[in-house]
């Protein structure tokens, strides 16, 4: 009977904090918003005018738990269906990527650091090239270069990097020059460097046989292993931490990314290595390296590894 009247307590207890949390809700979201069909993930995504941003990525409670969820705001994206398009993947890349937190109170007091934005960006500059969008590059670049604030300029060059698939010849569509993407730039730049065991990229000395390079992939930690043996030196580019629902997306972003700027005569083989992490090799007969895009190369960070040839 007493732990009878312990179950029922806590029930109660918690059907109260649940209510607690369902009425501080109720002040910021409408009970039926319009909703939005968003092609770039499953997160449902509502037409919301009262969020601080043009679009918003955040987790509201529902029965059971918590769930996630994109509002837009309708009035900035009226006539301009392209923006729209890379804002909607922006904010997939911020669910995806993991920067949503759950607040109890307030769903829309979080804010986005400048390198989660960045990130966001690159994510969504990758989703709308897979449907050869540029005209939703176009946009955001458009759109980013009409506000003054400093950090702008960088922010372009990151979405161009990141739009993987742009040629050298319609690079100016974006940049206003003869630009190709600094993502596929660097990742041939440090292929042509594995036969020279990475001289023509090694910079300075960080740690050990650890040097920074001088082709770093945007939006990755990247650095060079460097050994006396050129077959044990190889580069490497880290993601940032990943949760485990983000491992998956993530890798399918790299793969797809590498895959764009190596183009279809590398061959991706999948394989599992001898510890029992996923990974993708990307080879080419005669090519000065081989590249292998690791869906957990450490816990929780996923990579791209170039090595000299076997």
């Amino acid at each position: 009977m007493i732990f009878r009247s312990i179950i029922f307590l806590i029930s109660i207890i918690a059907l109260t904090i649940i209510s607690i949390e369902e009425a501080a809700y109720a002040q910021f979201i409408p009970l039926s918003p319009p909703r939005i069909s968003n092609p770039y993930c499953t997160i449902p995504t509502f037409q919301y005018d009262n969020i601080p941003a043009r679009g918003y990525s955040t987790i509201i409670p529902v029965p059971g738990g918590s769930a996630p969820i994109i509002y837009m705001q309708g009035a900035p994206f009226t006539g301009n269906p392209e923006l729209l398009h890379f804002a909607l993947a922006h904010e997939c890349g911020h669910q995806v990527l993991g920067h949503i937190v759950f607040n109890h109170i307030n769903p829309f007091a979080a804010f986005m650091t400048v390198a989660e934005e960045y990130a966001a960006d690159c994510w969504a500059a990758h989703a709308v090239m897979q449907s050869n969008d540029r005209a939703a590059i176009q946009a955001a670049v458009a759109d980013a270069n009409s506000f003054p604030a400093p950090t702008m300029p960088n922010r372009v060059k990151n979405i161009i990097s990141c739009a993987g698939n742009i040629e050298a010849s319609s690079a100016s569509d974006f940049a206003g020059g003869n630009e190709s993407s600094a993502f596929c730039q660097n990742l041939q730049k440090t292929i042509e460097a594995a036969k020279g065991q990475f001289a023509a990229i090694k910079g300075s000395l960080l740690d050990g046989q650890t040097f920074q390079t001088k082709a770093a992939l945007p939006g990755l930690t990247c650095s060079l292993d460097i050994n006396g043996n050129g077959q044990d030196s190889y580069s490497t580019c880290e993601t940032g931490d990943l949760d485990d629902d983000h491992l998956d997306s993530n890798y399918e972003n790299l793969k797809g990314r590498v895959g764009t700027c190596l183009g279809g005569t590398w061959a991706a083989t999948p394989r599992v290595s001898k510890s029992g992490k996923t990974f993708t090799r990307f080879e080419k007969n005669g090519a000065p390296g081989y590249v292998e895009v690791h869906k957990e190369s450490v816990r929780h960070k996923g990579s791209i590894d170039v090595w000299p040839p076997v």
